[in-house]
């Protein structure tokens, strides 16, 4: 039946697509992780360099409704 034919090609298009879609998503997310992690081991880097505490040392601030807030240090 062609009707039925055009349906399932349709369907097939439409599968690729959202594959193509799915696998784009995965890209940006792997590449934005990647960048995320290279930013990070270069500011350890430069911490190291420096003779810098790689996890420096947090200050507990208070905050507005009583509780408290961890700062960490440059």
């Amino acid at each position: 039946v062609p009707s039925q034919q055009r349906m399932q090609n349709e369907m097939k298009v439409q599968q690729q697509q959202q594959q193509s879609m799915l696998k784009q998503d995965l890209n940006n997310q792997t590449r934005s992780q990647q960048q995320h992690l290279q930013n990070q081991l270069q500011t350890n880097q430069q911490r190291a360099a420096q003779g810098g505490n790689l996890n420096p040392p947090q200050q507990v601030l208070p905050n507005n409704n009583g509780g408290m807030l961890r700062q960490t240090n440059p």
